[in-house]
């Protein structure tokens, strides 16, 4: 198990139904991570499911571990928390410059491609858990609320999720590359209308 050696500030907390501290660690190789901790919270109900939303995120990681635009988990914990590697990246909610919108749109959904066809669902793609690295390449973080499925009998679930991520892909996109969207991609955004309640809760 990879322990951090010394703290180097906090990244922010993580809101919402899944609440967990983000802090960026120094390691004994000099090397930089994030410590995801889902325990620093007193009331016992978050703490619990802080525990359920930790093996979520971390079976995620798991099966995702060799995928580029994915940062490589590098150890789980059992207070619960989970070390995950560095990413010099921006959210989305920062507005990073990127050079080429078109270029890391397509980028973006060929990376939830094969994250679904891992049978990994995120279930929360908005601008806060997409970032942009200095190359304009995307980069998919917060798997919480993920959901890890056999692919050859997908869950009930997955399939849900994977319609948000893509409606999460298609808002992504309409917000980059403004009247890019194509009628298809209209007609899919009309279709999910109802499940746009569930980004309502976050920020997008």
């Amino acid at each position: 198990m990879i322990m951090p050696t010394s703290p180097l500030g906090p990244l922010g907390v993580r809101r919402g139904l899944l609440p967990a501290r983000c802090e960026l660690v120094r390691l004994a190789d000099g090397s930089t991570a994030v410590l995801k901790d889902f325990s620093a919270f007193e009331d016992p109900i978050r703490r619990a499911l802080g525990r359920i939303a930790a093996r979520r995120e971390q079976r995620a990681y798991e099966r995702l571990q060799d995928l580029k635009g994915v940062p490589r988990l590098l150890s789980a914990h059992d207070r619960p928390a989970l070390l995950l590697e560095w990413i010099d990246a921006r959210p989305l909610t920062e507005r990073p410059p990127i050079v080429d919108p078109g270029v890391f749109v397509a980028a973006l959904e060929d990376l939830l491609g094969q994250i679904h066809a891992r049978g990994v669902s995120h279930g929360e793609v908005r601008l806060a858990h997409v970032l942009a690295d200095s190359g304009g390449r995307p980069w998919l973080v917060d798997f919480a609320t993920a959901t890890v499925t056999d692919v050859r009998q997908p869950s009930t679930l997955y399939r849900l999720q994977r319609r948000l991520d893509r409606y999460g892909w298609l808002l992504i996109k309409q917000r980059l590359l403004p009247g890019a969207l194509t009628t298809r991609e209209l007609e899919e955004q009309r279709r999910d209308r109802a499940l746009a309640f569930l980004f309502r809760h976050g920020t997008i």
